[in-house]
């Protein structure tokens, strides 16, 4: 296979996620730049928050938003999710902010699949890109 077709420039387009929630439990809400995306599970997912915006136990409405970057000119259309869950764990994560591991109750499951196959997927074509690579 000529080294042309192993990059595609599609390979390289930005994607951003934006999650913002609301605590139900304290009424208090985030915006989504101070919410950071630590990792994704099946029905859930890792969130660093700032602290005191949510405590084990508390019940949160979650808007995660998936579009393309601004200067991108890539096909990718804006998918967007609300979900509630619920904080199951929740670590100190330095001064300012915690880890909080989110399990999530009532959403639109397809949505939220389709989500993790199209990460996973950008993950194994990234993965394969290197393997390639490197023979």
């Amino acid at each position: 296979m000529p080294k042309a077709e192993w990059i595609q420039t599609q390979d390289f387009v930005e994607t951003l996620f934006q999650v913002s929630l609301k605590n139900t439990s304290t009424r208090s809400s985030v915006e989504s730049t101070e919410i950071e995306i630590i990792e994704l599970r099946e029905a859930g997912m890792v969130l660093k928050l700032p602290k005191r915006v949510a405590a084990s136990g508390h019940i949160v409405m979650l808007r995660i938003l998936r579009k393309k970057a601004p200067q991108s000119h890539s096909s990718v259309q804006p998918l967007e999710i609300t979900v509630t869950a619920k904080i199951s764990t929740i670590e100190e994560h330095g001064a300012n902010s915690n880890i909080a591991t989110v399990q999530f109750y009532q959403y639109n499951e397809n949505i939220w699949l389709a989500l993790l196959k199209e990460c996973s997927d950008r993950q194994n074509k990234a993965s394969e890109l290197i393997k390639k690579i490197q023979e």
